[in-house]
């Protein structure tokens, strides 16, 4: 078993067995401003809530980048913010699933790298907490957006936040 193992791993590292989210080809991948025509979405579907993230009032954004290839594929997605709760899983799926026109440089379809955003919200008000230390951020304070997704916590209320041992950050006005 441990034989397998680094087996697999040296194949790996030397590039016999590729990751499945790495590029299948060294083409070049060019920034919005390095191509002539950038990169066209033509559908882009929305990202679904889970009954987790509902049921917990996780809100905020994902931000992810990818690679749009001239091949018309999305490859290499990496996630730059993600949520907890299946929403970051969620906003991969959806990216996954965009069509678009290719990136066009000096006539020729290219790979171009975009930021994408999803972005998820409920009707109500709520408030970001982190459970270590435990704060929260009021919603004059948007300092929350450094939480790892593995530490935040959500409040419809001030109140409801202190009676679960939560104190308000001091970086909030």
């Amino acid at each position: 078993m441990k034989h397998t193992l680094i087996v697999i791993l040296l194949l790996t590292a030397s590039g016999y067995l590729s990751q499945p989210n790495q590029a299948q080809s060294d083409e070049k991948v060019y920034l919005g401003k390095e191509v002539d025509t950038k990169v066209k979405i033509l559908s882009q579907p929305k990202a679904d809530s889970t009954f987790e993230a509902t049921r917990n009032h996780v809100v905020g954004v994902v931000t992810l980048t990818a690679v749009f290839t001239g091949s018309g594929e999305i490859r290499n997605i990496e996630v730059v913010h993600g949520l907890p709760a299946g929403l970051t899983e969620n906003a991969i799926a959806a990216a996954r699933k965009i069509t678009f026109t290719p990136a066009i440089k000096d006539g020729h379809p290219v790979s171009q790298e975009m930021q994408l955003e999803y972005s998820f919200a409920l009707t109500e008000r709520i408030i970001h907490g982190q459970n270590f230390p435990k704060l929260f951020y009021d919603l004059s304070c948007h300092d929350y957006s450094n939480i790892a997704p593995n530490n935040m916590v959500f409040f419809t209320s001030e109140k409801e936040a202190k009676k679960a041992g939560y104190k308000k950050s001091k970086r909030c006005p």
